[in-house]
């Protein structure tokens, strides 16, 4: 990102996750469909199932691949998580 702003260029992005939060670029779109709160995107449905469990949950643990996008998301599965009233353990 610092490049395409340093260039003032136009940036589409295929599969990144919340890569333009930080910047806030105005000529970065993404094609991924994760809204304006990308980061909980891809795991917060998830969570609202496990909650509508009898019992409902009171931990979980958090798994990610060391990469930005997994990153990412395991930082919005960290918030809803927590949102949820989930203790966190890995």
């Amino acid at each position: 990102m610092p490049i395409v702003i340093a260039r003032k260029k136009l940036l589409i992005g295929l599969l990144g996750l919340a890569v333009n939060d930080e910047f806030n670029y105005p000529n970065y779109f993404a094609m991924i469909p994760s809204g304006p709160i990308p980061k909980p995107a891809f795991t917060k449905d998830f969570f609202a199932l496990a909650m509508s469990l009898d019992p409902k949950p009171k931990t979980v643990a958090i798994v990610a691949a060391d990469q930005e996008f997994s990153k990412n998301a395991s930082d919005g599965a960290r918030e809803t998580a927590q949102n949820a009233g989930l203790k966190i353990v890995l």
